[in-house]
């Protein structure tokens, strides 16, 4: 502890110095979302903030594509599972279709080639307010995880991303009933956790989401309880860190909730057209109210990324049975080869690829856009190391389907001419590893 305190203590010390900013608290982690306008009913939730103009060139398979976007902008509250190998462009793909949901930009697409695939314009830049992208951690075993917890030293609610825009969209759909933004939560590589555990009581809600139409009372399982407070509590910001337990509370509640847009998901309170037109009372500054209870908005979508390794978990049929599955594995090196600045044997580099693609897709190991991308774009001097840091520490495992992508791949490298014998060389002894061991691997 004394050690941890010392290097705190230098880094601020060196911050000084250079006259830098003091460093953030590494204890703790502040979620900003809107704080309406509390005279402004339909300010409730962030407004669009100005994009950049960084945009790329993405491509995507022209089927699953369409079927993605379809599904993505006509369910009011989709569940779509995005699995296939790295670097195809998962998660830019569910940005994009989650601003188009938002109503920021249509997404179209120009088709490519032979029609196969379809060629976007995607955003670098943040996804717009009304998106949520929240990587996944590997330590999250309850519900608490995703929508946060009250700190009981404090009374204040430790919020996350996913409860600030479960509010928000839930809020903005009070204000405007069917003509509510659609608000999608994409959780990025969603299996690095058992998805059961940590999203059950969100899939469970999402069965029985909250309706457009006034004087709807939730009940049962169409509520969870986030916070064993009565009334709402503010969020953990500066300005309620440290204050005495009860202080954060909102002192509106009761009669103040009839007209509340929360009054609902404080637990008794009908859905009246006074809360759709209701104010929020006051938060302290920099906070906002967090109810006892959280519902499932039906302007709310979730996307998730998978990736099937040996460091993630499987699905279980409850998640499987409610989530639309899309795999992402075609990939075009061509329409890469044009995008990439390559040298003169660009047509060698292609070919390599290719053969890859023969030998490792079987076992859905070739190489997506990211490490196609290094391999078209090394110096022809690295192009060997390269090719045995990018292609081959993913080829491990047992059978003969690995046996079979190992022989393939060894004879492509041997008749190559961009002179791989480095990588021929390892190839062979991954072959030979599994025929001693019957198993394999890079390291």
């Amino acid at each position: 502890m004394a050690m941890v305190s010392l290097i705190l203590a230098t880094h601020s010390t060196m911050n000084e110095l250079l006259g830098l900013p003091p460093p953030a608290n590494l204890n703790t982690l502040d979620v900003h979302w809107a704080d309406p306008d509390p005279d402004d009913a339909e300010a409730a939730v962030l407004p669009p903030k100005p994009r950049s103009t960084g945009m790329a060139h993405r491509l995507f398979p022209t089927n699953e594509f369409k079927l993605l976007r379809d599904t993505l902008l006509d369910d009011d509250h989709p569940f779509v599972l995005l699995a296939g190998i790295s670097g195809t462009g998962k998660t830019q793909v569910a940005r994009l279709l989650a601003d188009q949901r938002a109503g920021v930009q249509e997404t179209a697409g120009t088709p490519w080639g032979d029609g196969s695939f379809t060629q976007l314009l995607v955003p670098e830049d943040k996804a717009h307010p009304a998106v949520e992208l929240v990587p996944v951690r590997p330590e999250w075993t309850e519900a608490r995880d995703l929508t946060g917890y009250l700190d009981p030293l404090t009374g204040t609610f430790r919020a996350t991303q996913v409860t600030g825009l479960i509010l928000n969209a839930w809020l903005e759909m009070m204000a405007k009933g069917p003509e509510a933004q659609k608000h999608t939560l994409i959780l990025d590589e969603m299996n690095l956790a058992r998805p059961e555990y940590y999203l059950s009581d969100l899939l469970s809600l999402r069965e029985l989401p909250w309706s457009h139409g006034a004087g709807v009372e939730p009940k049962g399982k169409e509520r969870v309880r986030i916070h064993a407070e009565t009334a709402c509590v503010a969020t953990a910001q500066e300005e309620t860190r440290g204050a005495p337990n009860g202080t954060a509370r909102c002192v509106a509640a009761g009669d103040g909730c009839k007209t509340c847009p929360l009054g609902p998901l404080r637990g008794e309170a009908a859905w009246t057209s006074e809360q759709r037109a209701g104010q929020l009372p006051k938060a302290p500054a920099g906070a906002r109210w967090v109810p006892p209870y959280l519902a499932y908005p039906q302007n709310l979508g979730i996307v998730g990324t998978v990736n099937v390794d040996e460091t993630t978990f499987g699905f279980s049929p409850k998640v499987l049975d409610r989530a639309l599955v899309l795999e992402l594995n075609d990939v075009s090196y061509l329409w890469l080869a044009e995008n990439v600045v390559a040298g003169p044997d660009r047509q060698e580099r292609l070919a390599l690829l290719e053969a890859c693609r023969n030998a490792l897709e079987a076992i859905s190991l070739h190489p997506g856009y990211r490490g196609a991308s290094r391999l078209l774009a090394a110096p022809r001097e690295q192009l060997d190391l390269t090719f045995i840091g990018t292609v081959l520490p993913k080829l491990r495992g047992h059978g003969k389907g690995l046996e079979t992508a190992l022989d393939a791949l060894a004879d492509a490298l041997r008749d190559s001419p961009l002179d791989l014998a480095r990588s021929h060389a390892r190839v062979m002894k991954l072959k030979h590893r599994l025929g001693d061991h019957g198993v394999t691997g890079f390291f």
